[in-house]
This record gives C-alpha cells, structure tokens and sequence, in this order.
C-alpha cells in the first residue's frame, strides 16, 4: 500500500521532512541520518540556514547572535502612551568579520484584541543596538474606571 509521508516535500514513501531550530551556535550545525544499516553525516550549508535574500547575502553565518530586547517602562498610561523597547546583540564574536554591515532590522509588534500597531528598528553601531516606539492609540486603554 502507499504510505504518505509528513510535509510539502513528501512525494516518495521513503521522504520525510522534519522542523528543527539551531541556537546559539557559532558554527555549522550537522544532521546525522540513518536508515537500517547506512549512515550519513552532513553539515548543514549556510544557504540552508540563511536563504539568500534578494537584498541583502550576508557573508557569514550569523546564526550565534542573540538578539535581546529591554522593555524600556513596564507599565505604558494613557498620559504617555509611549512603547520603548531597546534592542541589542549578545553573544557575538565581533572579531569574526565587519558584522556591523549585516546587523538586521527589529519588528516590533503590539496587539490589543484583534488590533496590531508595529513599527522597526535597524540595529546600528558597535554595539548593534536599535530602540523601537510605538505609540498606543487612546482606544488601547480602558476609560471606563467604576
């Protein structure tokens, strides 16, 4: 009988395809396959992990940052309706390359309900740092105290 496989690319029975998320590393990870008696090691292509924008190719890996996000004020009131949330870029090993010209943009997101405000932030600097704003509309905050 046929059997169908998990996923788009699922065409043959034998295929399979399986999610996976790579964190905080700094080099190529590798995948270990096997199936009865074969085995086959293969370190993953950086294309692989960062497609190739039509904007933008980066020329290293960067996989290893963690990007980090500071809320500026825990609370936001109606009289300063002002969201800030500083952003930066931990764990790097800023000697590896001019990193700097390939730090990303932020996209902040803010949802009340159905409703979403956004706004972004290009990282900058030495530091790759970037502090995102958004500004809540008066309707986000509830006027009707008892």
């Amino acid at each position: 009988g046929s059997r169908s496989g998990s996923g788009p690319s699922s065409g043959h029975p034998l295929q399979r395809s399986e999610s996976f998320v790579v964190f905080q590393t700094k080099d190529l990870p590798a995948i270990n396959i096997s199936f009865g008696p074969f085995a086959q090691d293969q370190a993953l292509s950086k294309e692989l992990l960062q497609p190739a924008s039509p904007l933008d190719i980066p020329g290293q890996l960067t996989v290893g940052w963690k990007v980090r996000a500071f809320i500026v004020q825990a609370r936001v009131f109606s009289n300063n309706p002002t969201v800030q949330v500083f952003f930066y870029i931990a764990g790097r090993d800023w000697d590896d390359f001019k990193a700097q010209d390939n730090l990303p943009c932020i996209r902040l997101h803010a949802f009340r309900d159905v409703r979403e405000i956004k706004t972004s932030c290009r990282m900058r600097g030495n530091l790759a740092q970037c502090l995102a704003q958004l500004e809540l509309p008066p309707s986000w905050f509830n006027t009707n105290v008892a």
